[in-house]
């Protein structure tokens, strides 16, 4: 072989050649006979023949073993470049001895890769060692030959490398690049198609992934109403099952009056062309409901489509619920606290001048009595100024540290004596202490268990249970973060019906004949003031659930009985 033979060869990307031309090239650089030519296309033809139904990584694999298999390579790769900056690539097929074998992630510089990554065809023939002292591979499999060729996309950019390396020198230089021209055209077209596909399949993992993962429900419905997707939405959307609910509309899926209401938001969207929000309020059966933000926009690829993103915002209209209510009783407390100060003020009159005019009567006497009358109304009406007071203002707290169990269970038990009502008691011992006015977190527990006992006229049941519970800053406004004793107080009555809970404990409120409406008020400010709170849950006609916290001293009292009696267990 000549000196020039020995050199290294390059072509240009540009100069990628058709079947006919490698074949016309070949023939003009070397003294082929008919015979060689007629090698060269055949040898074209099977591969092409052998590779044209395949693609992807079976291609490849099939390219390198009848590439090896015809010239004569006991190694051969293709390669992509995975990190441009870094010059590092990484093989997706590795033909090795007749075998594919593990693929490997390599650094370019100092090998004979590095030149084609550049984007030339390099072909040394033999003594590729000793140009490329550095390259260990080279060494370690004693690679005397290789040829490389880049694999360019549409653009020309550089996406991988097709090469080729063996043990013994190239005997027919031109025969191999003529057949490698034509294959790294079809080589480089199926890597771009995979590069393609494979960032394709990354964006639509990454979107499934963001979706999947939303705090929301994503969905998408035809013109008719029905679900064309919907996420793994981790909530409890009533109805929305994921793939189980594909196919239906909102009326197979949710009562008839909630989806004419989202039905009519699904069409006021698709009328406007543009996105809109709405505010939606959806019914589980058990007559729970949740709250929805659900921005709803048309889907220009989809005509009559729709794509909507509902965000439960229960428990943050919960959230600003209570801080109204807390604002506005805080403001009727002021102001009842005004009117009870001025109105004990006249009821110190009309006492003061009643028990005067009885002092010069005889208790005989027919106006006597009358006088005692108004002394009696005038002492009712002192009790409702002072709770009046207490709402607004509070008694002055004599705070103890105190058994919350015992305290709990004695209150109630006193009160549902004088009804037909059971208790049902389950407070555990391990129930942590609390600071509390004794007197007045007693009339808290008596006037919740009076509301209890009249919404069971004909008797019932009430359930008592306890339990430690540490909150979260903002898990149950307005409770700051810290431990509480939670009291559950819960009811087998008629339920309260959902319009009312909102003022149940507003100054005034009831819905009996004969109450003030001040109990449930009273107890809700008594609580505020010892740091505690009181929630409500409720269905309708199957009772309510009245939930006391109250700041807990993390004192576990030594375990408390009642003579023989523990505080688990059920009596009237």
């Amino acid at each position: 072989m000549s000196d020039k033979d020995n050199e290294e060869q390059v072509v240009k990307p540009g100069e990628d050649l058709s079947a006919k031309e490698a074949a016309e090239k070949y023939s003009s650089a070397s003294p082929a006979t008919g015979e060689q030519l007629k090698v060269v296309n055949d040898t074209l033809l099977s591969i092409l023949k052998e590779t044209s139904t395949s693609e992807g990584v079976d291609f490849f694999r099939l390219l390198l073993e009848r590439l090896t298999g015809t010239l004569g390579f006991r190694y051969a790769m293709v390669a992509e470049i995975v990190d441009k900056e870094k010059r590092i690539a990484a093989s997706l097929v590795y033909f090795a001895n007749g075998r594919i074998i593990d693929n490997v992630t390599y650094d370019l510089a100092g090998t004979p890769c590095s030149d084609v990554a550049q984007g030339d065809l390099c072909i040394y023939p033999d003594n590729v060692r000793e140009a490329f002292p550095e390259d260990k591979a080279l060494k370690d499999l004693e690679i005397e030959s290789y040829i490389g060729i880049p694999l360019v996309d549409s653009k020309g950019v550089v996406l991988g490398i097709l090469n080729a390396f063996g043990t013994d020198p190239i005997e027919e230089v031109e025969f191999c690049r003529s057949i490698f021209t034509i294959f790294a055209l079809r080589a480089g077209f199926e890597l771009e198609r995979l590069s393609f596909e494979s960032e394709r399949t990354r964006d639509a993992e990454l979107l499934e992934a963001i979706m999947d993962n939303s705090p929301a429900c994503i969905y998408i419905k035809d013109i008719d109403g029905r679900l064309l997707f919907v996420n793994k939405w981790p909530g409890t959307m009533p109805g929305i099952q994921g793939k189980y609910a594909i196919g239906l509309t909102d009326h197979d899926i949710m009562p008839h009056d909630v989806a004419d209401s989202l039905r009519k938001n699904d069409l006021l969207t698709l009328e406007s062309g543009s996105a809109q929000t709405f505010e939606e309020v959806l019914r589980q059966s058990d007559g729970t409901e949740q709250t929805f933000l659900s921005v709803k926009f048309p889907l220009p690829s989809m005509p009559g489509a729709i794509c909507g993103i509902s965000t439960d915002i229960t428990e943050r209209k919960r959230f600003e619920g209570s801080l109204v209510r807390a604002d506005k009783l805080e403001s009727i407390g002021r102001l009842a606290g005004g009117i009870a100060h001025d109105f004990n003020n006249v009821l110190l009159g009309v006492l003061g001048n009643a028990s005067i005019a009885k002092a010069y009567l005889h208790s005989d006497h027919k106006v006597w009595s009358l006088l005692n009358d108004i002394e009696k109304a005038a002492n009712r009406a002192k009790i409702v100024t002072r709770q009046l007071l207490t709402f607004s203002r509070g008694d002055v707290m004599i705070k103890e540290l105190v058994e919350a169990g015992p305290l709990i269970y004695n209150r109630s038990k006193l009160l549902l004596n004088r009804h037909d009502i059971s208790l049902d008691a389950n407070l555990s011992d391990e129930l942590w202490s609390v600071e509390v006015d004794e007197m007045m977190i007693g009339q808290v527990i008596e006037h919740i268990m009076l509301n209890a006992a009249h919404s069971m006229p004909e008797g019932g049941t009430v359930e008592l249970s306890g339990s430690n519970v540490a909150l979260a800053a903002g898990e149950l406004p307005p409770l700051e973060a810290g431990k509480y004793v939670k009291i559950n107080i819960k009811d087998n009555g008629t339920g309260i019906p959902v319009d009312i809970r909102p003022m149940l404990f507003d100054p005034f409120f009831t819905t009996k004949e004969r109450a003030s409406g001040l109990g449930l008020a009273v107890s809700y400010s008594i609580t505020r003031k010892h740091g505690g709170s009181i929630t409500v849950e409720s269905i309708l006609g199957q009772g309510a659930t009245f939930s006391l916290y109250l700041p807990a001293v993390e004192v576990v009292p030594e375990q408390f009985t009642r003579g023989e009696t523990k505080v688990s267990q059920e009596g009237k």
